[in-house]
């Protein structure tokens, strides 16, 4: 009997950002940058919640993907979106928070970005529950 191999594990991506922009060009620019990574993005990308505090001046973004290996693929997609600029000029990224397994390479890509960085890898337990049950 030969083994599985073992399921890839969620990954859960906590940012902060600060906001560069008014809030309703930020808001304009987010929903035309997450509308096309919605229609057009990886379906290992679950979820993606987008908050916004216009007193403290941040945007707080939560999302779930399906391995790390959709989190380099959704980084390389990402990045060939013409709605990434207009989208990053309204926000500075201050803190990234991953929960779950990050490819080794890609650890050390975000540790030497100038930027928070904080790593927890030790899932104990969760469930992702479809969109669709009651």
């Amino acid at each position: 009997m030969t083994d599985a191999a073992a399921p890839a594990s969620p990954l859960t991506l906590v940012e902060t950002f600060e906001l560069t922009a008014p809030v309703p060009e930020f808001r304009e620019a987010a929903a035309a940058f997450f509308r096309r990574v919605e229609v057009d993005g990886l379906a290992g990308v679950r979820t993606v919640q987008f908050y916004v505090s216009p007193e403290a001046g941040e945007a707080y973004l939560i999302i779930a993907l399906s391995s790390a290996d959709v989190f380099d693929r959704h980084i390389d997609f990402i990045n060939s979106l013409d709605e990434l600029e207009p989208y990053a000029r309204t926000v500075r990224l201050k803190q990234f928070k991953a929960f779950g397994e990050l490819n080794p390479e890609t650890a050390a890509d975000l540790r030497a970005a100038d930027i928070s960085f904080e790593w927890v890898s030790e899932h104990v337990t969760g469930f992702d529950r479809d969109a669709d049950c009651p």
